[in-house]
């Protein structure tokens, strides 16, 4: 678990913390355990994104169909999930604010691998998303762009951080957006 990694960067740099739960895995439980260590820690959690791509084909959120009728079902579904995490953090550590996820437009270079071959359930997704967020308490929203970057597979699967660093210092100096 690299949330000790965390609180040392962040202690290192003097720098507020943006942390991602995935709501694919764990429980809303476990996730305000994790936001509760860092302000333990004394971590600044500036935003606490709770995502976990369900835009996505593979994922549970996502539902076949017209994309007109069935991203905002899947929206709603997501929202629901993620909105037991918010209650359970906020619980923990009030005041923290939250991200919700939303899908990247049509058009890069995920698509020619299929992505998400419903050209219009992310658009969809997105509007849904804008509509239904701010009711639920959402500060802010984030977007997952995916770029071809240079694989770190071996040194993600070594765990070791000093490995993962420097490949993925390689990654963004060859990003070329």
């Amino acid at each position: 678990n690299f949330i000790h990694d965390i609180v040392d960067i962040a202690d290192t740099s003097d720098a507020a913390v943006s942390y991602t739960v995935n709501i694919n895995y764990g429980t809303p439980a476990e996730a305000a355990q994790q936001i509760a260590f860092l302000a333990d820690e004394g971590i600044e959690v500036a935003y606490v994104e709770l995502g976990g791509e369900g835009y996505l084909k593979d994922n549970d959120y996502w539902i076949s169909g017209d994309p007109t009728v069935k991203a905002p079902i899947s929206v709603d579904n997501y929202l629901a999930d993620a909105d037991a995490f918010k209650a359970a953090i906020s619980a923990e550590v009030p005041g923290v604010k939250f991200a919700v996820v939303s899908a990247p437009k049509k058009g890069f270079e995920e698509t020619t691998d299929g992505f998400d071959g419903d050209s219009d359930f992310n658009t969809e997704w997105n509007k849904a998303l804008a509509q239904k967020m701010t009711a639920h308490g959402y500060d802010n929203y984030v977007m997952h762009f995916y770029h071809n970057f240079t694989p770190c597979w071996d040194e993600y699967a070594s765990m070791d951080r000093d490995s993962i660093f420097e490949c993925s210092k390689v990654e963004l100096r060859n990003f070329n957006n």
